[in-house]
């Protein structure tokens, strides 16, 4: 039975956002960073695909003591007397599985090269350790592993929406073939290595971690301290997610037309849309009758259909933009009466020396 497009893309977050992981957090644990000194063995996670150009997918490491070398999607063979160690699934399936916790004899991979003891130890821990801490459901106590799993949140979002954008996930390519060339981050103050960003222009990604320097990003969600970013990324505070909002209209008809500068909002749809988070996810408003806009902006109305989906959106999905689909309206071309001038302005005006005619 041919793999589902939502099963190989789970499975390519894993090969490709998930297990490069492995060499972040063997440098950043002491004891394992230790453990791995020694160490000269090629490893493996695979599974198997009869689709798959070479019969499986794969990751692999080139491990020698402290360098590794990360070869995500990508398949090794052993060569002559190398010591290799692999982890083979049976299908994408079960690996999808293994690595969502479901661990069971039929998710259980075979496992190549237990000859090699130490290094196949020494990988499990390394393996157990990165479970830990992207399964963990509350924070951990240690400053260095909040540290740790902050670091490995943001390299995974950034790596994990550039694979689907690679393989031409409906939504995400969409939004970045559309894109000029701009820079999301994400970071938290304080600690500079904790950081990473997505570079997207006209379909293109590429992750990477760190800052980017070469410019200000378009876009950083920052965080106070890595407290604020756990709750946030595991989930535990709740958020008001008006960027998300933001984002979500501007894949709309609107564009790039919701800031005065590139970075404050505009003050009448893009302050709107974001009031309009606050009223739903404070209040628990349904926004499906709302007609309210700002007197002064009536034309706001117009644009209702595409802000509230934004909301919702932003609401029910505040980690992904998703695609805005309400069409763009026929606004008539009218003047808006707020604005006319009355009589009472005109004399308003003369009677402190000003020219009425001046001011329309």
């Amino acid at each position: 039975m041919p793999n589902t497009q939502e099963a190989l893309y789970t499975n390519k977050i894993f090969l490709c956002g998930a297990l490069p992981l492995l060499k972040t957090i063997v440098a950043d644990v002491p004891s394992l960073k230790k453990k791995f000194e020694k160490v000269h063995c090629i490893y493996q996670v695979s599974c198997l695909d009869p689709d798959a150009p070479e019969g499986k997918w794969a990751t692999h490491f080139v491990v020698n003591g402290d360098e590794w070398l990360v070869h995500a999607n990508k398949v090794a063979y052993r060569v002559n007397k190398q010591k290799f160690v692999e982890l083979q699934f049976k299908n994408v399936e079960s690996m999808n599985a293994f690595f969502k916790g479901k661990i069971g004899p039929a998710t259980l991979p075979k496992m190549i090269g237990l000859q090699n003891a130490y290094e196949f130890g020494v990988f499990m821990m390394a393996l157990l350790k990165m479970s830990s801490l992207l399964t963990a459901t509350k924070p951990p106590e240690k400053e260095e592993d909040k540290r740790l799993t902050v670091k490995c949140y943001f390299y995974l979002l950034s790596s994990g929406i550039s694979t689907l954008n690679k393989m031409g996930h409906p939504e995400i390519h969409d939004w970045t073939s559309k894109s000029p060339d701009r820079v999301y981050a994400w970071k938290v103050d304080g600690e500079d290595s904790v950081s990473a960003y997505i570079r997207i222009k006209a379909g293109k990604s590429k992750a990477g971690r760190g800052e980017y320097k070469r410019a200000l990003p378009f876009f950083t969600m920052r965080f106070n301290n890595l407290d604020s970013a756990l709750g946030i990324l595991m989930s535990i505070d709740g958020i008001l997610p008006c960027g998300t909002a933001i984002q979500n209209l501007r894949t709309s008809y609107l564009g790039d037309t919701l800031t005065r500068d590139g970075y404050h909002l505009s003050e009448d749809i893009g302050r709107y849309t974001a009031s309009l988070v606050w009223y739903k996810k404070l209040m628990g408003a349904d926004l499906t009758d709302l007609t309210a806009v700002p007197m002064i902006f009536p034309d706001v109305a117009y644009h209702l259909p595409a802000i509230k989906e934004a909301v919702n959106n932003a609401i029910r999905k505040p980690y992904t933009v998703s695609k805005v689909t309400a069409p763009k309206p026929v606004i008539p071309d009218v003047t808006n009466p707020l604005l006319e001038m009355t009589e009472n302005d005109k004399a308003y005006l003369s009677g402190r020396g000003l020219n009425p005619d001046d001011y329309t």
